[in-house]
């Protein structure tokens, strides 16, 4: 209603403006129609009377001059009569005088201003002057009220304008604005819903159809989006777990070697005591290595089985150190058939953050399984851990971190920057896709972490992932594009 305040000001100081002008010009103008009117009938009666004094002077004498004189005062009333001689004048008023005939001018009485217009007596002895006066008491009491009623008409008009133009401005203007505004918070709140009904042929309706036109538009894009966001969601998860099928393919060609040494015993143990060539405490001896070799068997399938199945994404304390050892526990097998030592240099330490348990082990499972396959044989492989705190977008932040260090090749500076891109790999065909680094990029940054790189032809490579101690409130980590800001 700010708006329509203003105009509403605006218009009252326009509406006593002019009415002020006019009121003083009317003002103005009923002084000198008065003033004129005062002089007009000072000359019409003076004029006469003089002549007629003048007359009688000469032929009744001075006496029955001043009778006659008498005789007009008292049909006058508060005009004031009187012959005299020719007060003292200027150059200017004995100029008037002998040219008109007359002379009109204001003079201090003893109570009141007087108008006072002279006439000469011409003919008479010694020069007389015949004066009429008048007090202007009257005059001004007059103009007095004249300003009065004025202003009380101006002030009247003036109020009743901005009355109507309150109404007027609230009802054309204050409303449809006010609609308008609401409309557009509830906009800015992502609610485009409730269609804006302005019914004006006016900009306002105008503005008011735009709006409503927008929202339909702003709706539309926000369910394309909506879906286009769920379905590059359910692609992400579904590249991931290819990815993580991809790496249980990788192990299981190591585990197959692993599982081969319990599973022959199991058969040989069994045979033996099928054949009855051991018997009472040997026959409980060999039933003993046979459950010992089972449940070795079904630790490595369990895990290789957790591993690959699909979970649902739920955050929780977790401890790193116990992850990561667990992740080194399965993929220990595909580093010795490679010949390369994997290391957890975690100094018995607890490093606990708040993750999504399953991406996690993910994550740092295709980055271990990345540097078994650039590292040669005899090479090493170390995971480290810590707390650190890092600036993370521009706010620092107390955070975990997992470090993959490696001997292997290393990679080209100009190769550094795409590590993270999908399907970038320079490995040999057959042996990447170049969707390990790519998921684990976008893993990390679901947890509003970050990936860094760090490497060089011929002296390895190091891959560190940080992540905030806390995980992020719900929605406020939003999928970010696979793609890398590492130079």
């Amino acid at each position: 209603m700010r708006l329509v305040q203003k105009l509403t000001l605006a218009f009252l100081a326009g509406s006593f403006a002019v009415l002020g002008v006019n009121g003083v010009l009317r003002v103005r103008r009923e002084i000198r129609f008065f003033e004129s009117a005062a002089v007009r009938d000072h000359r019409a009666i003076g004029g006469t009377l003089a002549v007629a004094v003048a007359a009688t002077w000469r032929t009744e004498g001075e006496a029955r001059a001043r009778a006659l004189i008498d005789e007009a005062q008292r049909r006058q009333g508060r005009v004031q009569l009187r012959l005299g001689p020719l007060p003292t004048l200027d150059a200017a008023g004995a100029a008037t005088l002998a040219q008109e005939g007359a002379l009109t001018r204001v003079e201090q009485g003893a109570k009141d201003d007087l108008r006072v217009t002279y006439f000469p007596v011409l003919g008479a002895p010694g020069r007389p002057v015949l004066a009429i006066s008048e007090p202007l008491a009257e005059e001004r009491a007059y103009i007095r009220r004249n300003v009065v009623d004025t202003l009380l008409l101006s002030g009247a008009l003036a109020g009743i304008s901005g009355l109507l133009a309150m109404l007027l401005g609230t009802w054309l203007i204050g409303w449809p604005v006010q609609r308008l505004v609401e409309k557009a918070r509830r906009v800015g709140a992502g609610d485009f819903g409730g269609p804006l009904a302005i019914m004006r042929d006016d900009e306002l309706g105008t503005l008011g159809g735009e709006m409503n036109a927008m929202c339909d538009r702003l709706s539309d894009a926000q369910r394309a989006l909506a879906e286009a966001a769920e379905a590059r969601v359910r692609a992400l998860e579904q590249l991931r777990h290819a990815d993580r099928l991809g790496t249980v393919g990788t192990l299981a060609s190591g585990i197959a070697h692993e599982l081969g040494t319990p599973l022959n015993v199991v058969a040989a143990r069994a045979e033996m005591i099928a054949r009855r060539e051991v018997e009472g405490g040997e026959a409980v001896q060999s039933a003993q290595v046979i459950e010992q070799s089972a449940a070795r068997m079904t630790t490595i399938l369990r895990q290789l089985l957790d591993f690959a199945r699909r979970r649902p994404a739920e955050t929780q304390p977790c401890d790193l150190v116990g992850l990561a050892r667990e992740t080194c526990g399965l993929l220990s097998t595909l580093a010795e058939k490679k010949g390369v030592a994997l290391e957890l240099t975690d100094g018995n330490a607890s490093v606990v953050a708040e993750v999504d348990v399953g991406p996690m082990q993910q994550a740092l499972t295709n980055l271990v399984v990345n540097s078994i396959q650039a590292v040669n044989p005899g090479g090493n492989i170390r995971i480290e851990l810590g707390r650190v705190t890092r600036a993370i977008d521009g706010t620092a932040t107390h955070c975990a971190f997992l470090r993959v260090r490696d001997d292997g090749e290393g990679i080209e500076p100009e190769r550094i920057s795409r590590v993270f891109e999908p399907f970038f790999t320079t490995k040999p065909v057959g042996e990447g896709t170049g969707l390990g680094l790519a998921v684990a990029y976008g893993i990390v940054r679901d947890h509003g972490g970050v990936i860094d790189v760090e490497s060089a032809p011929g002296r390895g490579s190091t891959f560190t992932i940080v992540i905030p101690e806390r995980a992020p409130e719900p929605g406020t980590v939003t999928r970010q594009p696979m793609e890398s800001s590492f130079a």
